[in-house]
């Protein structure tokens, strides 16, 4: 009797950490879980992006590419897709030589994604080149990607 009374307890406190969780997310009451809600995104826009996408692949002039990418971000400035056209844009000012719209655009394409790995080097560059980055998280992020790359410096030397 002794076992069985163990074992109805065991299972028992079994099933209820296994509905626990249920429970604290409102699934216990047969409601279906939130899911988050996906960006509308129109066809017009999309098929913008991707248009803006294969002409900036086709053309490899600098100067095409501001054209297709401030034309897009004219039509839509708030798109989801204009991290993703900034990035592109901040080189492409670059290879104009046109650095402070380089910065300007870097700044918007790291707001949108602070971790882009195309637009932080481009970032540290123009920073270590003597101009200013306007935002102050954007100048800490500097400063940590440029203490990493002189830890990293002081490693290799010392292993030398």
């Amino acid at each position: 009797m002794k076992h069985f009374t163990v074992r109805t307890c065991a299972l028992a406190l079994l099933g209820l950490c296994w509905l626990s969780p249920a429970w604290s997310q409102g699934r216990g009451r047969g409601e279906p879980p939130a899911e988050p809600a996906a960006p509308q995104v129109s066809k017009e826009e999309l098929d913008a992006y991707n248009k803006f996408v294969a002409d900036s692949i086709a053309s490899a002039d600098a100067r095409q590419k501001i054209t297709l990418a401030e034309s897009f971000i004219g039509l839509y400035p708030n798109s989801m897709f204009a991290g993703a056209v900034y990035a592109q844009l901040a080189p492409a000012y670059l290879e104009v030589n046109d650095v402070d719209k380089m910065i300007d655009t870097g700044e918007k394409a790291l707001a949108a994604d602070p971790n882009n790995v195309d637009v932080l080097p481009l970032m540290a560059w123009a920073t270590r080149k003597g101009h200013e980055l306007r935002s102050p998280r954007h100048q800490s992020t500097f400063h940590h990607a440029k203490a990493c790359g002189d830890e990293r410096r002081r490693v290799h030397q010392d292993q030398e």
